[in-house]
């Protein structure tokens, strides 16, 4: 029977404002072969899609199984680079209120589990979820709702009784069309832009004074 509250995470720009390591992990690959990704292709062709997709738009010729290799060396560059992070300002207190309350927290992210496994230790809060879906390992990733879906399937959560945070389009698409009341976060879009995709609450990061309210109203305190 469902009955429990949950908070349900995206990672890169949600949990840490980690876009600019990706960012450069992509340049670090592309000037292998004297290229170069612009920050604004970047913005609007990159942030918050799946590994699949980014690499069929930046290796058209490319076989699928390349396009594997390539993503797999960008994400190692990745990890090479992110050898420390800082969670957004309040993450830490909003954990332990969770944990306090009762209420399950899980990451869903586009990117793989090694790179969630790995960001999570370099932020300190590997203890803090209790559940990290990789859509890579799904038949489909954001901004489709099946990332979302299977987290609240999996934690035995009804849509209602959870709030997710996004920094991206396809995120925000995603936990909409899952049921879940988004929270969005201004890492990488301007507040207006999430509002107008779907954040029911638009915040630069957990410390703003409007979010517990919020939370405590969706989830019943």
């Amino acid at each position: 029977m469902m009955h429990k509250r949950g908070l349900l995470f995206d990672l890169d720009g949600t949990l840490t404002d980690s876009d600019h390591l990706h960012y450069a992990a992509f340049n670090v690959l592309l000037a292998r072969e004297g290229r170069q990704l612009d920050h604004q292709t970047f913005r609007s062709q990159v942030i918050g899609r799946a590994n699949a997709e980014i690499f069929a738009g930046l290796y058209p010729e490319a076989s699928s199984a390349e396009h594997e290799r390539l993503a797999a060396q960008k994400e190692a560059d990745y990890r090479s680079l992110a050898k420390s992070l800082v969670p957004l300002a309040g993450l830490p207190g909003l954990l332990g209120l969770a944990a306090q309350r009762g209420w399950a927290c899980a990451v869903v992210t586009n990117g793989p589990r090694q790179n969630a496994e790995h960001s999570l230790q370099a932020l300190g809060l590997a203890g803090g979820f209790q559940l990290v879906i990789s859509a890579i390992e799904l038949a489909r990733s954001k901004p489709d709702p099946l990332p979302y879906q299977e987290a609240l399937r999996r934690l035995d959560l009804a849509p209602e009784h959870v709030v997710g945070f996004e920094d991206s389009v396809s995120g925000l698409r995603a936990g909409v069309d899952a049921g879940l009341a988004m929270v969005g976060i201004t890492t990488g879009l301007e507040g207006a832009q999430l509002i107008a995709m779907g954040a029911r609450l638009a915040v630069a990061d957990y410390s703003d004074p409007r979010l517990l309210p919020f939370i405590e109203a969706r989830l019943g305190g």
